[in-house]
């Protein structure tokens, strides 16, 4: 089980193997990322829909973070009014 005090990095680390990580990054994260889609004139719908999307590529992303590398997983997609995260060279 993973306690909701685990380092953001931890959880990613663990989605994979620990269903219940991507959980609480989620419970973590819903209401900022909520607020950062209706802040951007999205609808509550809309908003709710691109929260989905965004925690759906929570799994893929974090399998492509390297252990200390960037946090691109918490990156806006480009579809959802942000830039996505600079890659390293």
């Amino acid at each position: 089980m993973v306690g909701t005090e685990t380092a953001d990095e931890l959880l990613l680390a663990g989605v994979a193997r620990d269903p219940e990580a991507l959980g609480v990054f989620y419970r973590r994260h819903e209401e900022q990322v909520l607020r950062y889609f209706l802040r951007r004139r999205a609808t509550a719908e809309l908003a709710t829909d691109l929260i989905a999307e965004v925690f759906a590529a929570v799994p893929v992303a974090a399998a492509r973070l390297e252990p200390g590398g960037p946090a691109e997983a918490t990156a806006c997609p480009p579809h959802a009014g942000g830039e996505p995260a600079p890659r390293s060279a």
